[in-house]
């Protein structure tokens, strides 16, 4: 008996709706990588930013030590030494003006590079404060009360035009809405605001990584501090 060959059956296609179907599970998938690359990313740039602030604070304390307890100038005079010349220098390399401060003052965080290379981490402007042609004087070490509270260095910026040298050196107190020049016990308390968020404003705190700061603290530690949560107390040291 002859057997029956069966009929030619074209092969079946994708359809349109299977083929929508694989587009959206790729574009989910993508998504879902890049969401993640992103975080994991900002997350080593946060640790990396929190690693420079913490050989930031090394280096102030050797500078303050070599200086007989006594801290460094924001800036020393315009065209001098700042606070960022004196911790180079105990990691054995000179700074002079015009010249990069190194990648261990640079934020990873910050989304525009300052131009020259300046710090885009701020000193506190009670602390690293700016003289002698700003008549005020730094404090010694022993003066610092709560050392453990104090914010010294922190994720902070003020322009970001050509040859602002001067400003990165330290914040500003008109650039921290409600910081109080008289260092009052009473208002150790009193939320401080952030001023301009933006890398281009006036100087102020930068939140950075989740809406968070950066700080390095005198005693040497360094933690995340929240927007809305820096007090007086952790800027004022004199109470």
């Amino acid at each position: 008996m002859k057997s029956k060959v069966p009929a030619y059956q074209p092969r079946r296609g994708f359809t349109l709706v299977e083929i929508l179907i694989v587009v959206t599970i790729i574009a989910v998938l993508a998504a879902i990588t890049f969401s993640t690359s992103s975080r994991m990313i900002a997350a080593a740039k946060n640790t990396t930013s929190m690693s420079n602030l913490r050989s930031i604070g090394v280096g102030l304390t050797v500078a303050s030590s070599d200086n007989s307890g006594v801290y460094p100038y924001g800036i020393a005079d315009w065209y001098a030494k700042t606070w960022w010349d004196d911790v180079t220098a105990t990691q054995g390399r000179k700074t002079s003006w015009g010249e990069k401060a190194g990648e261990s003052f640079q934020s990873p965080l910050r989304i525009i590079k300052r131009n020259g290379g300046y710090p885009t981490y701020g000193g506190n402007p009670l602390i690293l404060v700016d003289g002698p042609n700003g008549k005020r004087t730094p404090p010694r070490v022993a003066q610092i009360n709560r050392p453990e509270e104090v914010i010294i260095v922190t994720d902070a910026t003020q322009n970001g035009g050509k040859g602002d040298w001067g400003e990165a050196a330290t914040m500003v107190l008109w650039g921290i809405p409600g910081l109080d020049w008289g260092q009052s016990e009473s208002n150790a308390n009193r939320y401080i605001g952030t001023g301009s968020n933006e890398d281009n404003g006036s100087a102020s705190i930068r939140y950075r990584y989740k809406d968070s700061a950066n700080c390095l603290f005198i005693d040497g530690s360094v933690s995340i501090k929240k927007r809305g949560t820096i007090r007086q107390k952790n800027l004022c040291f004199a109470y």
